[in-house]
């Protein structure tokens, strides 16, 4: 908050309008805080960690290039079709550090923003405001202590600050009562898309920066875990001297970040969900309530969480009681009473698929005699990419054909086998349905033998049909139905399944079959 300039509204605030031209660095003469917003599409190169965003749901993802967002998102342009430029509206931070690290970004439309000043200097009505909170907070630990109502009341106001700008920039909703429907709440008196835009924007920058200077194993919000000891030490493509700058003037001390945890050990599930069971450690339970009975922060939580995780075959019922919602107290029928209320809902520990599984790289430890699959990933190319993988994993986590109920079996992403079955789908055929990965070698089997692509001495033995079931399904990969036999009778469903086999590689496993 104490970086971001402010535009100059009265006066007219569009300094120069950027139409159908490459981005360039000439268009940020006040570095990463220069007020600008543009419609780009973009490419990053190879290697690099790609920092703009695309919003698909209530997700961001970064992917390396803009190729094919509106179809994937279903942004169409009418009759039409969709438009042959396609991309996402970015703000000025993450556009000055793509263009650092190489990217290609093309802007369609944008606007610079024409910068208010006082006294000689660009305008930061927020950093004199911010200093002041910031000052009082100390004095009330001084005073009456850390965690004091005083103290945590500042706190909360100071971090209100933020809240209140970006009120209703996204829209929200709330329940009137009265009505007994859910309304839009509105924007506050200080809402502000630009500043709310741009402190997001120059938080993710800086982070979107160090992960490519350093191995991050994790990113949240505003903060991340890596291997690396002193982060202080790098520049960030000239990123932390904003915030230096920023530290400096609120509180005498230019240090950028802060130390919170330290471990030996980790278990990194997803965005909001890691472990260690180090005193000091991180603990984030991915929406997991603690249940009654053990204390929060203390070893016995981790060790819960941690056994849950790494224990799990599906998704996570979690019972907990919470208060009734305003909703539920105020509404004609159904209303309830105050009190506590038992909850149960699933929650899934899965990985959330932002970035691209690299199973070449999967490696399995054991935690407490259980399976745990893990892997370095990389950005995605696309969207569309993205919104596959995720979609896969969703299925593999939503209930299994045949089961009803609440008490219905779900899957997950653990071990080894799981991830195998899921990289075998999204590898797959659009429109196959693929259900282990164990299941398709035999399927392909059989497949290419009815096919004629090669011969497998049993199945063209004259037997009956059960005894070759028998013996497929003796091979160690599962069960061979007679459904599924059948189905591979019918030459359009053998060519849906031959169409991403490795005919060399199914050779060489039909080369290593039992006999009888």
């Amino acid at each position: 908050m104490a970086s971001i300039v402010d535009v100059d509204f009265e006066n007219g605030c569009i300094d120069e309008v950027i139409k159908d031209r490459e981005l360039l660095t000439s268009d940020f003469p006040l570095g990463y805080v220069t007020p600008l917003v543009a419609y780009v599409s973009w490419e990053f190169p190879e290697g690099v960690e790609p920092c703009l965003p695309v919003m698909v749901g209530q997700s961001i993802i970064y992917p390396r290039t803009s190729r094919g967002i509106g179809a994937a998102l279903g942004e169409g342009m009418g009759s039409a079709g969709f438009s042959s430029f396609e991309g996402a509206w970015c703000c000025g931070p993450e556009l000055a550090l793509a263009l650092a690290l190489g990217a290609r970004v093309d802007v369609q439309i944008g606007y610079r923003l024409r910068v208010l000043e006082h006294d000689g200097e660009p305008s930061r009505s927020m950093r004199s405001a911010v200093r002041q909170m910031v000052a009082d907070r100390a004095a009330a630990k001084k005073t009456w202590g850390k965690g004091s109502l005083v103290e945590l009341m500042i706190k909360v106001a100071t971090n209100s600050c933020y809240g209140k700008l970006a009120q209703d920039v996204t829209e929200r909703s709330g329940w009137n009562s009265w009505a007994e429907e859910m309304e839009s709440i509105g924007g506050s008196a200080v809402t502000s898309p630009y500043h709310a835009a741009m402190i997001t924007s120059l938080v993710r920058a800086l982070l979107l920066g160090m992960a490519n200077e350093v191995c991050l194993v994790s990113v949240t919000t505003d903060g991340f875990i890596s291997y690396e000891s002193d982060v202080e030490r790098f520049e960030v493509f000239d990123l932390a001297a904003v915030f230096r700058d920023a530290r400096d003037a609120l509180v005498g001390d230019p240090t950028v970040w802060e130390v919170k945890h330290k471990q030996g050990d980790l278990i990194n599930l997803t965005t909001r969900g890691n472990v260690s069971v180090s005193d000091g450690g991180v603990l984030a339970k991915a929406g997991l309530k603690t249940p009654s009975g053990i204390k929060r922060g203390s070893l016995a939580e981790r060790e819960w969480f941690r056994d849950t995780a790494v224990s799990r075959t599906g998704k996570v019922e979690n019972r907990h009681t919470s208060f009734p919602s305003f909703r539920e107290l105020s509404r004609t029928q159904d209303r309830v009473d105050f009190g506590p209320i038992p909850r149960a809902p699933m929650v899934s520990l899965d990985f959330d698929m932002k970035r691209r599984p690299l199973l070449d790289t999967l490696r399995v430890d054991e935690v407490d005699g259980h399976e745990v699959a893990g892997f370095d990933t990389a950005p995605w190319d696309t969207v569309g990419e993205y919104i596959r993988a995720r979609d896969i994993a969703r299925h593999i986590a939503s209930a299994r054909p045949g089961t009803t109920g609440h008490d219905r079996p779900t899957g997950c992403l653990r071990t080894r086998e799981e991830w195998r079955t899921w990289q075998r789908r999204y590898e797959s055929s659009t429109g196959r349905r693929v259900r282990t990965a164990d299941a398709v070698l035999l399927t392909e089997l059989v497949a290419a033998h009815k096919e004629g692509l090669l011969v497998l001495p049993v199945l063209a033995s004259p037997v009956p049909v059960a005894q070759k079931l028998s013996w497929l399904s003796s091979l160690g990969h599962g069960e061979f139905t007679r459904a599924q036999w059948d189905h591979m009778s019918k030459p359009n469903r053998r060519a849906r399944v031959l169409a991403d086999a490795d005919l060399d590689a199914l050779t060489a496993v039909a080369d290593q079959l039992p006999e009888w």
